[in-house]
C-alpha cells in the first residue's frame, strides 16, 4: 500500500491540477486580504476562519480527489494493476494522499495568511496564531472525513465529471437547503434534536473561531465516527467491486 501512496504523491506532483489548485488557494487568500481594511492583528484570525469555515477550502479538496480517484479509472490505470494489490488498497492509499493534500492545504493557508501580515507589517503575537492550532486541527479532520464519503461517490460512479457535478453542487448549493429542510422535518415530528449539529459539513460551515473544548470534542468525534463508517464502507465495496 505504501507503494500506492508514493505513487499518488508522484502522479499529484507531475500534474497541473495539484499546483492549480495550490494557486487558486493562495490567490483567493490575497484577494481577501486586499478587501479587509488591516488595522489590528485580529484580521489574520477572521481572513483565515472565513477561507476553511466557508466552501472554498472543502471545494478544493473535493476537486483534488475527485481527480485523483477518477483518474484511475478514466485511464483503465486500476484496471490494468487491479490483480497485483488487494482492491480496498486503492481506497486507502487514495484517502491516505487525500489527507496528506488536506493537511498542506491548511498549511499553506496559514503561511500565506502569515506572509500577507508580515507584508503589511501589522504586529501579531504568537499567541495569536497558537490560538488558531485547535481550530485548525478539527478543520482538517472534519475535511479528512468529507474526504472518505468523496471517494466512496467516485469509486461507485467511476465517472470524473459526474462526480465533480455532484461534489460542486452538494458543497456549493444543496448542503445547507438539504439539511435545514431536513433538520424542518425533524423539529416538526417533535423531536428535540437539530439533526444541523450532527453534520460534518454543517460543522465545517458553522464551527466557532474560538476555541470552545466540548463543541470542538463533539465535532471531532463526529467526524472520526464519518471517517471509520466510510472507511469501512469503502473497503467493503472495494472488495466486492468487479474491476
Amino acid at each position: 500500500m505504501l507503494k500506492l501512496v508514493k505513487m499518488n504523491i508522484y502522479y499529484s506532483l507531475k500534474t497541473k491540477i495539484l499546483w492549480v489548485l495550490y494557486l487558486i488557494t493562495i490567490l483567493l487568500i490575497v484577494v481577501l486580504y486586499g478587501m479587509t481594511d488591516v488595522e489590528a492583528s485580529e484580521f489574520i484570525l477572521q481572513t483565515m476562519i472565513d477561507m476553511i469555515k466557508g466552501e472554498d477550502a472543502l471545494i478544493i479538496l473535493a476537486i483534488f480527489t475527485i481527480s485523483l480517484a477518477g483518474s484511475k479509472y478514466k485511464t483503465g490505470y486500476i484496471k490494468n494493476v487491479g490483480n497485483h494489490y488487494k482492491r480496498y488498497k486503492f481506497f486507502l492509499a487514495d484517502f491516505i494522499t487525500a489527507g496528506l493534500f488536506s493537511i498542506s492545504l491548511f498549511l499553506l493557508i496559514l503561511l500565506v495568511n502569515i506572509l500577507c501580515v508580515v507584508v503589511s507589517q501589522v504586529p501579531i503575537a504568537g499567541s495569536d496564531i497558537l490560538c488558531l492550532v485547535p481550530y485548525l486541527a478539527v478543520q482538517v479532520i472534519q475535511h479528512i472525513a468529507v474526504g472518505a464519503v468523496i471517494l466512496f461517490m467516485v469509486n461507485v460512479i467511476e465517472n470524473t465529471t459526474i462526480c465533480m457535478a455532484i461534489g460542486m453542487s452538494y458543497i456549493c448549493i444543496f448542503s445547507i437547503l438539504i439539511w435545514n429542510v431536513i433538520d424542518k422535518i425533524v423539529q416538526k415530528i417533535n423531536i428535540n434534536i437539530s439533526v444541523l449539529d450532527y453534520v460534518v459539513t454543517m460543522n465545517i460551515y458553522s464551527i466557532p473561531g474560538g476555541f470552545a473544548e466540548k463543541l470542538y470534542m463533539r465535532m471531532l468525534i463526529q467526524a472520526m465516527v464519518l471517517m471509520l463508517v466510510f472507511g469501512v464502507v469503502n473497503i467493503l465495496y472495494m472488495r466486492k467491486k468487479d474491476l
